[in-house]
């Protein structure tokens, strides 16, 4: 049998069993039965739409992976102690086998779906896709566009905001962090000028400075009671000063050799949003009173909320591995067919031949 025609079953089946288990949450109480369980409705329809018209297509791929990832959360959630155990109510009621089953189940189904998804992910690498579409199209100038816009204005006000608090506050330092990453990923793309020197003069500075902090922050933390500070344990401390002597060492590079071509310019770019990425993503997600004011329980648990991060994370590698042994990059055609140089970040129209 076909993979493909596998993952459609295994995903059909994920998506029969969650119904089943879903009803039988709300039928024991465990969900509260009202609108808000209506939420899955739209869900179900995407993941029905990607499993059987979507099935050819890459969207349709990861729209089954997500829904195979999304379904390992059931399981997690209730063995943790919803709803079952020795002491609990479903021990002794008639339908425990039903439940416990159909646990088991959407288990199965999902890992097996999240497996032959990401497989035929791999497959269908030819296509090229911000980082799920085609580099240089126009939907990745866009959204490009609007990432940067987005994470400039989160950057700010979050540091704005923290620094009406306390001068030392955390949000003050992850919002220049992040002002920092989105900017020097953004000059990484542009064509070379006196300008785009003195941007990268000031962010090594910059660098070096939320590196010293974060290292401070970081041995104050080793030698608190608790081994954190403001509730932010050394480990982190000390990683994000790592990350940010890594990034201020390819600042000084810059400055020394010049801005690099090909793969190297690219990666410079990828890992940097990236991490700006991952700077907002964990500031949200990380804090679980955070998340249930916006999402429903399920999002709640640590394993869904793990996953976007690692998602970003899992997505900049990806694309690492990919230019990895790019060393030019197509000139940009204008209107002529002439080669021109790119007017804007967002006005990228790079070429990302197949490996």
């Amino acid at each position: 049998m076909k993979d493909k025609v596998t993952l459609t079953i295994t995903s059909l089946l994920s998506i029969l069993f969650f119904t089943f288990h879903l009803a039988d949450d709300i039928v024991r109480g465990m969900e509260p039965g009202k609108l808000t369980n209506l939420t899955a409705v739209p869900i179900f329809v995407v993941w029905l739409y990607g499993t059987l018209v979507l099935a050819e297509r890459r969207w349709g791929h990861i729209i089954m992976l997500l829904g195979g990832l999304f379904s390992l959360v059931v399981p997690i959630a209730h063995m943790r102690g919803k709803g079952v155990g020795v002491t609990s109510s479903i021990a002794n009621s008639s339908g425990v086998f039903f439940f416990v089953w159909t646990l088991i189940a959407i288990g199965v189904t999902g890992l097996f779906s999240a497996i032959l998804a990401a497989r035929g992910l791999w497959s269908l690498r030819s296509g090229q896709f911000a980082l799920l579409v085609k580099k240089g199209g126009t939907i990745h100038r866009r959204s490009g566009l609007l990432f940067v816009c987005s994470m400039l204005v989160l950057g700010t006000t979050a540091a704005l905001l923290g620094f009406r608090k306390s001068p030392t506050d955390g949000n003050v330092f992850g919002g220049l962090m992040t002002i920092y990453f989105v900017v020097t990923a953004l000059i990484a793309v542009r064509p070379v000028s006196a300008w785009t020197r003195r941007i990268n003069i000031a962010a090594l500075i910059v660098a070096v400075g939320l590196a010293l902090v974060d290292i401070a922050g970081g041995v104050k933390a080793f030698n608190s009671p608790r081994g954190s500070l403001n509730g932010v344990p050394f480990v982190m401390h000390f990683f994000i000063a790592g990350v940010m002597i890594l990034a201020a060492t390819g600042d000084v590079r810059i400055m020394r050799f010049g801005v690099p071509r090909g793969g190297p310019r690219l990666a410079r770019h990828l890992w940097r949003m990236c991490f700006a990425l991952f700077i907002a993503a964990g500031s949200f997600f990380s804090i679980r009173e955070r998340v249930a004011k916006i999402l429903p329980g399920p999002f709640t648990t640590a394993p869904m909320r793990a996953l976007p991060i690692l998602l970003v994370f899992g997505a900049m590698f990806y694309w690492l591995w990919r230019v990895r042994r790019r060393r030019t990059l197509a000139p940009i055609k204008g209107k002529g067919g002439s080669p021109r140089e790119p007017p804007c970040v967002a006005n990228i129209n790079v070429s990302w031949s197949k490996d």
